[in-house]
């Protein structure tokens, strides 16, 4: 009794994206049924203090830079604060794709009912919050040690080498508000980055998820000699169609990430680059050091999930043709055995997400990455 009443749990894998509606909420993007035009003003101020006002006081103080070594601290926040900014823009250009995938989960949730799919779901779920919580957990820390070179330090100086159109150096209001803009703008991006960084590995996990169930499903097709031929046939192409369900939210996918993860696997070369160089080279104090190794793990974190869940992603859709060929076809009539076939013939092709449509998002991408950023930090470091 107790085992039948559990299949009937209501199962939502959609769940684990509500960090993303409640990330958009909280950054503008999202308005609510009610107060819309006081939202709107409050996501016009944020958009405006942060996404725009935060990357031009990088940029210009860039343009206008005095040495070296602020030059490439500036540069190393200013290329993830744009890149993050882009992030934010996609996101919210494609955010009807993404509740179209959320319609695709709950569709996907509802055929998850046996306890095996459920137990798989529960790893699956448990590894997704893991790594959620991780990354979280270093860009808080991260964030929280941003500050800490300008409020310990004798002489007036801010979190990142940034303009202002006014001197803060020698006003203490001025220099109270530049720096409560840049610690505003820095968390309000470690939201932004967070949100960003998480739900297109999220998006993949769970689909990798959902074809893993998928394929338990299948492989107990045939076997239950209770079922008619003709109740194993129509069990199979039910099964069929769930699997292109899935295949559209991989699409839906790729149509999000294609383009914005082209654009984060140049930057984290850079990025890295540059926060290698100015830790060896120009560090001066304890808690840039600390902060810096924290923004350096995080920009690795950034790309090691969503690559893992790439790579994860890829090898579970080849393996849906074995969950094919293990169900009992041998047995079966010659309508079932003709649309396994055929079944199994399009399902030999992984299911590969390519950042800009050339680089596919995976671990050998990200080593190729890793590699590249180390390449140009030997040739830069030379220079200095």
């Amino acid at each position: 009794m107790a085992l039948t009443e559990s299949r009937h749990i209501p199962f939502s894998s959609a769940k684990s994206l509500n960090f993303l509606w409640m990330s958009l909420r909280i950054l503008g993007l999202y308005p609510p049924e009610k107060y819309k035009y006081l939202y709107y003003c409050y996501s016009a101020s944020i958009n405006i203090l942060v996404t725009i006002g935060f990357n031009v006081s990088m940029f210009i103080y860039a343009v206008n830079y005095e040495n070296k070594r602020d030059l490439i601290s500036n540069l190393a926040q200013l290329s993830g604060s744009i890149i993050v900014s882009l992030k934010i823009l996609n996101t919210y250009l494609k955010r009807d794709k993404l509740f179209e995938i959320r319609k695709l989960f709950a569709e996907l949730d509802s055929r998850v009912v046996g306890d095996d799919e459920k137990e798989y779901f529960e790893y699956i779920l448990k590894i997704g919050r893991g790594f959620f919580f991780a990354f979280s957990f270093f860009c808080g820390m991260a964030g929280l040690v941003c500050d800490f070179p300008a409020i310990f330090d004798t002489e007036r100086r801010l979190a990142y080498p940034a303009w202002f159109p006014w001197d803060w150096k020698h006003s203490t209001v001025g220099f109270h508000i530049a720096n409560f803009h840049q610690v505003f703008s820095l968390f309000t991006e470690i939201i932004q980055d967070v949100m960003c960084d998480t739900y297109p590995a999220t998006l993949m996990w769970l689909l990798k998820g959902h074809l893993h169930a998928l394929g338990i499903r299948v492989r107990k097709i045939g076997w239950n000699k209770e079922k008619s031929l003709n109740e194993n046939y129509l069990e199979l192409r039910q099964c069929v169609r769930e699997h292109q369900t899935c295949f559209k939210a991989f699409q839906l996918c790729c149509n999000i990430n294609s383009r914005v993860m082209l654009l984060q696997f140049i930057c984290t070369q850079i990025i890295l680059c540059t926060t290698a160089l100015y830790l060896i080279f120009y560090i001066s104090d304890i808690y840039k050091s600390i902060y810096l190794v924290g923004y350096f793990t995080c920009m690795v974190l950034e790309i090691t999930f969503c690559c893992s869940c790439g790579t994860e992603l890829m090898e579970e859709s080849l393996g849906f043709t074995e969950a094919l060929y293990s169900c009992n076809w041998m047995d079966q009539n010659s309508k079932f055995k003709q649309i396994l076939i055929i079944s199994m013939e399009n399902t030999q092709t992984a299911w590969t997400n390519y950042a800009g449509g050339i680089i596919s998002i995976s671990l050998t991408t990200w080593v190729t990455v890793l590699k590249s950023a180390y390449s140009l930090f030997a040739v830069f470091g030379r220079s200095l």
